[in-house]
């Protein structure tokens, strides 16, 4: 490895260089517990940033998760058939997943002010009170989609590729 034309040996640290016109360059041998103590450093200090970047997402993002969170949906989604063919599945609990945090979710897009201007200019109907009604339907989209398309549908839905289509 070249550092302005100096061969660096292994091991040795830049620290500075004197001046522009004068190429001296100032190094540092590192030693084995420098790296050692460098990533012990870079370790706590990612674990402290990560803390405090989790300590400070505003609550309406947690609520957003929350209210999407496919992972505790897809617990709800889980049943089987009956030789009718009908779709058996706990439908309480997946009318009641997420659904305050959905209202939440709901109640701050309605909020927000280019909602409120598309509301009242634009005929956007949404409706804050409605949020129960989007729940579900969102809810049973998927359900449908999961329990009523063809493998090889789903297995598309979920696959990388979409994105690019």
């Amino acid at each position: 490895m070249v550092f302005q034309g100096q061969k660096l040996e292994k091991g040795w640290l830049v620290v500075g260089v004197e001046s522009a016109d004068t190429p001296m360059v100032n190094w540092v041998m590192r030693e084995r517990q420098d790296c050692v103590d460098d990533v012990k450093a870079l370790a706590r200090d990612l674990r402290e940033s990560m803390r405090q970047r989790y300590a400070n997402v505003p609550s309406y993002l947690e609520d957003l998760h929350n209210a999407f969170d496919l992972e505790e949906l897809f617990t709800c989604l889980v049943g089987e058939r009956n030789s009718s063919g009908k779709v058996i599945l706990d439908e309480i609990k997946l009318e009641m997943k997420g659904k305050e945090m959905f209202a939440k979710f709901c109640k701050y897009c309605a909020a927000l002010p280019h909602i409120r201007k598309a509301i009242q200019e634009e005929d956007l109907e949404f409706f804050e009170e409605l949020s129960h009604v989007y729940h579900r339907q969102f809810k049973q989209a998927i359900k449908n989609h999961l329990w009523n398309c063809k493998q090889r549908e789903r297995t598309r839905w979920f696959h990388w590729s979409v994105v690019f289509d």
